[in-house]
């Protein structure tokens, strides 16, 4: 069996796994890794994001509108505040292959 490696949430990982999912010997990529050929995936606007959140907040809230109606305004407090966490997957979009397991 290969060597051992835990992760958060009691996961433990053997070293022959991990090189299944393309990470061996401190490397993020093996040069023979399938997924290389797939595109980059987008990084979504954020405005689409919380649009969507805010959809599933709607049906989560049910009748209780007062909630909703805070979730809304927490949204757009966001929408307003951390447009820089926007930039920064964007910026990391553009150098890694793929930002959303970064």
């Amino acid at each position: 069996m290969g060597r051992c490696s835990a992760l958060p949430f009691g996961i433990t990982l053997f070293s022959s796994s991990v090189k299944h999912f393309g990470y061996i010997a401190g490397r993020r990529r093996l040069a023979l890794n399938p997924y290389n050929s797939l595109p980059k995936p987008p990084v979504p606007k954020l405005e689409h994001t919380l649009s969507r959140y805010l959809e599933y907040a709607d049906v989560v809230a049910g009748n209780n509108r007062g909630a909703f109606e805070k979730t809304k305004i927490a949204a757009k407090k966001f929408l307003a505040d951390q447009q820089h966490l926007q930039e920064k997957l964007e910026k990391i979009a553009k150098h890694d292959e793929n930002w959303v397991s970064f």
